[in-house]
């Protein structure tokens, strides 16, 4: 796990997870853990979300992601507190596994639904940035009032105006500050105690 240098604390970054255990995050129940430095989604567990203890608005997030076959989770932005659904009172970007997912449940993705979409609004720009299952993944993004900038693997997801992307309810009736959450949304055919890993969860504020 690494942890924030000198100049990462001058430049405003801050660990959003500490390597050890899951201060500074709450759920509703269980399936979530700690193992090896990593932020795990665990099979077994009833609570749908993960969320950061702390509400955020204007933002810079980089951390790095794992996910095995089947996983179907996602990273929820500025998601209200109210027992609502976080896709939609905040936003939600995807992480799927990409590769089998249509296969498996003999169904068609909307567009939205592959990793990196805006869910319920938007596609990404680029297709095929994940890794293969297995290897590490990074997510950068950039929310500043209504932009939303978001790069997988250094490669452009969305670099838009939230309040032009359609969507249901509409951005700009979507909360301004909220919490930062991990989906655990795994389905039936994850094999393994978990699905999914997080590491090196950094943050910082933009003015």
């Amino acid at each position: 796990q690494l942890s924030v240098t000198v100049l990462g604390e001058a430049a405003g970054w801050t660990a959003l997870f500490n390597g050890k255990d899951l201060d500074g995050w709450k759920a509703s129940g269980k399936g979530f853990d700690v193992k090896n430095g990593e932020l795990r989604l665990l099979k077994k567990g009833a609570s749908p979300h993960l969320m950061t203890t702390k509400d955020y608005a204007d933002f810079h997030l980089r951390f790095e992601f794992q996910i095995d076959r089947m996983t179907n989770s996602g990273l929820f932005l500025r998601a209200k507190r109210d027992g609502s659904n976080p896709a939609y009172s905040g936003c939600e970007l995807q992480i799927l596994d990409d590769f089998n997912w249509e296969k498996v449940t003999d169904s068609k993705l909307k567009p939205y639904q592959f990793t990196g979409g805006l869910y319920g609004a938007r596609a990404p720009d680029t297709k095929d940035a994940l890794k293969p299952l297995g290897e590490w993944n990074t997510y950068d993004v950039w929310y500043r009032a209504n932009r939303l900038t978001v790069r997988l693997n250094g490669r452009p997801m969305h670099d838009v105006d939230t309040h032009k992307v359609g969507g249901k309810p509409p951005f700009a009736e979507r909360a301004k500050t909220g919490f930062i959450g991990l989906q655990r949304h795994a389905g039936g055919h994850v094999k393994g105690e978990s699905f999914a890993r997080f590491r090196n969860i950094f943050i910082r504020p933009l003015n």
